[in-house]
């Protein structure tokens, strides 16, 4: 009953709080073309402008392009606004592109767009009703989705339109008098987004995806502050690929190499993700000429690729995404480019000075089994199994190393097909969890500590809690039906998380995504996620430093109470450990310089010919 009068009390508090009547909000007036405020739904609290223009079509010989404003004569009266064109969700979870694997739980959340295109840089802005009765520039924040860098949106009809709206942000702003805009941009997508590799670097723009979030955040520097909004007051949200990204502006680098301001003061990065992708000479110009081929221009001609015609561009994505997703890979993402992305976040995050230093503070989270759904389907059942999926990713001298880590393997002179530990299954999938997940969140820490507040999701158990699974208490507000969201789910795959939305738990749940939204909230909106939180949840304090981070580190986790789902009491992040992080800064040293990948390699081949052995790894 206390729960039901709590859930009653802040959701008719935001209410009353928005009880003007909607007056009107101002108009947004860019160059191209003026913008107007639309109701949001059934929700009556929250305004939006939606689908504005805030990059020029990325189409003909501005294809695989940096992202640039329209010019000032573009006439976007008679735009269709439209999403980029993904790799389709339900083509994904086909036999004949998976492996077993899965994009994590965010995949059961998001429908392909019913409207897509190349010319797809569009934005939503989320404000409060009452936005015009604020005196002082509102906070910012601007959302990166997820996605694996090959799909997603900044809005998807399914899960009754919950994501990426800024619906419960603005209102657990709204619960303690301050108010918040929230910002959610399209990115290009798999191949469009990011092609990489030393052809591109020449002739068009790697990393293009990245430079659509920078055109975004240039945006808001720009033009919102005719609505209010407070351009030195910006966050970074973003989960999975959108965590990732957060990570690769924090590294990137000006034309005369200094470390570029990425535009924004805090983040929170979700279960920030991406595949090391390095090898520009290599790997990445391969992959170049890979697509150019399905294409139909073998010998990679970019003018060629720039006039192709889409369902051209798009078949040689899916193409490539479904041959690497099979192998629980992705073959798009953010890429080392020379110029603007020249280290690995991972790694440049471990080195002062080679990262954005003045961030004011950022929340750096992760699920509990971060890699579990990548890599479930893989059959890894011996070496040769393991060795033939790690060599996907990594070079055979870097692998070699890899193998001689007592982290993951049992010191010799054990025979090898009984040296991982827990099964060869496991051993792959905690090196992918612990390379692609882990190594990013202990290095915002390492980078930030005293200015990192640490998140450890397992709601509502610790099974359940896989990738993307908090998204469901970052985005869940008051109108959602949680039972009819439950609908959504594979009954075999999300048989826990389906039973938690039950009817039964509805109001629990809605009250533990409150306190959730509200200490995210206060990040954004105050000094520190507790100024502006629930009263009876406990304070979140900075952890305290050591291997393995403590007594500050806030664990999400299920109880009756929604206060009680979050603590930080006799917690320990035993995953994100630095003498791990210590050890996957050694490989990443070995990316970066090739006399110290020389060196690895000639010690670890000292150590097999000592036992006697010299077996492939």
């Amino acid at each position: 009953m206390r729960l039901v009068k709590y859930l009653e009390v802040s959701f008719l508090a935001s209410l009353a709080f928005f009880g003007t009547a909607f007056c009107d909000l101002p108009t947004l007036n860019l160059e191209w073309k003026d913008y107007h405020s639309e109701a949001v739904d059934n929700v009556k609290d929250v305004m939006i402008y939606r689908n504005v223009r805030f990059g020029r079509p990325p189409t003909g010989t501005f294809r695989f392009k940096a992202a640039e404003f329209p010019d000032k004569d573009f006439d976007a009266s008679k735009d269709i606004p439209a999403d980029c064109p993904p790799i389709p969700a339900e083509l994904l979870k086909s036999p004949e592109c998976k492996a077993g694997s899965s994009l994590g739980f965010s995949l059961e959340l998001i429908s392909d767009p019913v409207a897509q295109s190349e010319d797809c840089l569009f934005l939503d802005i989320y404000v409060p009703a009452n936005l015009t009765s604020y005196k002082t520039p509102l906070p910012v924040v601007v959302w990166f989705y997820g996605g694996a860098y090959i799909l997603g949106s900044k809005h998807t009809g399914k899960a009754q339109g919950m994501l990426y709206r800024g619906v419960g942000a603005i209102r657990s702003a709204a619960l303690h008098g301050n108010g918040m805009i929230f910002i959610a941009g399209n990115y290009r997508l798999g191949a469009l987004g990011w092609l990489a590799g030393s052809y591109m670097e020449k002739y068009g723009t790697p990393n293009a995806g990245l430079t659509d979030q920078r055109l975004l955040l240039e945006f808001v520097q720009k033009y919102i502050q005719q609505l209010n909004g407070d351009p030195t007051n910006v966050s970074v949200w973003g989960e999975s690929a959108g965590g990732g990204s957060i990570l690769h502006h924090l590294v990137a680098r000006n034309a005369d190499g200094t470390i570029r301001d990425p535009l924004f003061k805090k983040a929170i990065v979700q279960s920030p993700a991406y595949e090391w992708r390095w090898d520009r000479e290599g790997k990445l110009k391969n992959e170049y000429l890979r697509f150019a081929k399905l294409v139909g221009y073998p010998d990679g001609d970019f003018e060629s690729l720039q006039n192709a015609p889409l369902e051209k561009i798009m078949n040689a994505s899916i193409e490539m995404a479904c041959s690497d997703h099979r192998n629980g890979l992705f073959p798009f993402g953010p890429s080392l480019d020379g110029k603007v992305i020249t280290e690995i976040p991972a790694y440049a995050l471990g080195k002062p000075g080679h990262y954005w230093d003045k961030l004011e503070s950022v929340i750096a989270s992760h699920v509990a089994k971060e890699a579990s759904l990548f890599t479930k389907g893989l059959k890894i059942k011996n070496k040769e199994d393991l060795s033939k999926l790690a060599s996907l990713t990594f070079p055979d001298q870097i692998w070699k190393v890899i193998g001689e880590s007592t982290i993951y393997f049992q010191p010799r002179p054990w025979p090898l097909s009984n040296r991982c530990i827990g099964g060869c299954h496991t051993c792959y999938t905690d090196i992918v969890q612990d390379s692609m997940f882990m190594a990013n969140i202990r290095g915002i820490y390492e980078a930030y500590e005293g200015r990192c507040y640490m998140l450890n999701y397992h709601w509502p158990l610790s099974d359940a809690a896989v990738h993307g699974t908090d998204l469901l208490l970052t985005f869940i507000y008051e109108e959602i039906d949680l039972e009819e969201l439950a609908k959504d789910l594979d009954p075999d795959k999300w048989p826990i998380i389906r039973d938690y939305l039950a009817k039964t738990y509805q109001p629990l749940v809605k009250a533990t995504a409150s306190i959730f939204q509200q200490y995210f909230a206060s990040h954004a909106v105050g000094k520190s996620p507790s100024q502006y939180k629930n009263t009876e949840a406990t304070d979140w304090p900075f952890p305290v430093d050591g291997d393995v981070l403590q007594k500050g580190v806030m664990a999400v986790k299920f109880s009756r109470k929604a206060p009680g789902s979050f603590t930080t009491k006799g917690g320990s992040d035993y995953e994100t450990r630095l003498e791990t992080y210590k050890f996957w800064l050694e490989i990443l040293e070995m990316i970066h310089n090739p006399r110290t990948r020389a060196s690895a390699q000639s010690e670890a081949t000292d150590a097999q010919e000592v036992v006697g052995e010299k077996e492939e790894l």
